[in-house]
C-alpha cells in the first residue's frame, strides 16, 4: 500500500505555528436529522443501525489520522498536514461509494485546515486529555460551517483557499487538485471528492437502482429530490465521458438527453 505519510512532521519547512495545524474532515449522513425529527420508534432503530455501519465503514481511515471523534451521525477525522492527501482522497472516495451502495444513504462533508492550542497541548495538566484538545479548533468549526452553509449537494468538498494550504504541506504544484473535481457551491467554487470516478460496471447497476428508488421515494419532497436529481445528472456526465450510457429505463425516461454541465 502506498504510504500516506511521505514527510516527517519535524521537517524544517514546518515552522512552530504549522506544527499545530491539522486537516479536519467532517462527514455526516445526509438527511439523518430529518428522519430523527419524525420521532418514530422503528425509524430510531433503523437509524441506529445505519449510524453504526457508517462508523464501522470509515474505521479504515483511523489508522491514517491523528484523532477521530463521533458526534451524533457525524465523524470528525483530524489528519497531519504532511499526509499524502491525494491517497487519502482516494480512500475516502472508495469508502463513500461502498457505504452508499450498502446502506442506500448519501454522505455530505467538508475538509478544512485549522490550528489547536499550543499551550493546551503542551500543558502537562491535560496529558490524559490530549484528544479533547483537537475538538477546540477553528479547523472543526470551519469544516462544520462549510458543510452546513455552502455545500448544498451530496458531496465531500473543500475550498480553493484550503487547497492552497494543503498544497504547501504536500509540496504540490499550485494547480494540483489531488483528484478532487471542481463544482459550484453556494456562492463559491468548491472542490469535491469524486466517488463516481472509475466506477465498475457491477457498481453502476447497483448505483442506478439506488438512484431510481431514491428519486421515486423523494419525488414529492423538492429539497431532497433536487439532491438526488443533481447526482443523477452528474452521473450521466461521468458516463458520457467514458462513452457509456444509462442502463436503467426509469432514469432514462426522466432525464431525456439532458446532461448536467
Amino acid at each position: 500500500m502506498e504510504k500516506l505519510r511521505e514527510i516527517n512532521p519535524s521537517d524544517n519547512f514546518l515552522n512552530a505555528y504549522d506544527k499545530y495545524k491539522y486537516i479536519y474532515i467532517w462527514l455526516d449522513i445526509l438527511g439523518f436529522r430529518n428522519e430523527l425529527e419524525k420521532g418514530n420508534e422503528e425509524i430510531y432503530n433503523d437509524l441506529f443501525d445505519i449510524r453504526d455501519k457508517f462508523f464501522d465503514k470509515f474505521q479504515e481511515l483511523k489508522v491514517y489520522t491523528k484523532e477521530s471523534f463521533q458526534i451524533s451521525d457525524g465523524i470528525v477525522f483530524v489528519c497531519e498536514t504532511t499526509i499524502n492527501f491525494k491517497k487519502l482522497i482516494e480512500i475516502i472516495s472508495k469508502l463513500q461509494m461502498e457505504f452508499i451502495l450498502e446502506k442506500k444513504k448519501l454522505i455530505r462533508g467538508a475538509i478544512s485546515l485549522g490550528t489547536i492550542s499550543k499551550k493546551l497541548y503542551e500543558n502537562e495538566k491535560y496529558e490524559k486529555r490530549k484528544s479533547d484538545i483537537f475538538l477546540i479548533s477553528n479547523g472543526l468549526a470551519n469544516a462544520y460551517k462549510l458543510e452546513s452553509e455552502y455545500i448544498i449537494w451530496p458531496v465531500i468538498a473543500t475550498t480553493e483557499e484550503i487547497l492552497n494550504g494543503i498544497r504547501k504541506f504536500n509540496h504540490s504544484d499550485k494547480n494540483e487538485l489531488f483528484g478532487l473535481k471542481r463544482m459550484f457551491g453556494k456562492g463559491s467554487i468548491l472542490y469535491f471528492v469524486d466517488f463516481l470516478e472509475n466506477i465498475s460496471s457491477e457498481k453502476r447497476v447497483k448505483f442506478e437502482e439506488f438512484l431510481e428508488n431514491s428519486i421515486k421515494e423523494y419525488k414529492g419532497q423538492k429539497r431532497i429530490f433536487e439532491k438526488y436529481y443533481w447526482l443523477l445528472k452528474y452521473y450521466m456526465k461521468k458516463m458520457k465521458q467514458i462513452e457509456e450510457s444509462l442502463s436503467n429505463d426509469y432514469l432514462i425516461s426522466i432525464t431525456g438527453d439532458e446532461i448536467y454541465g
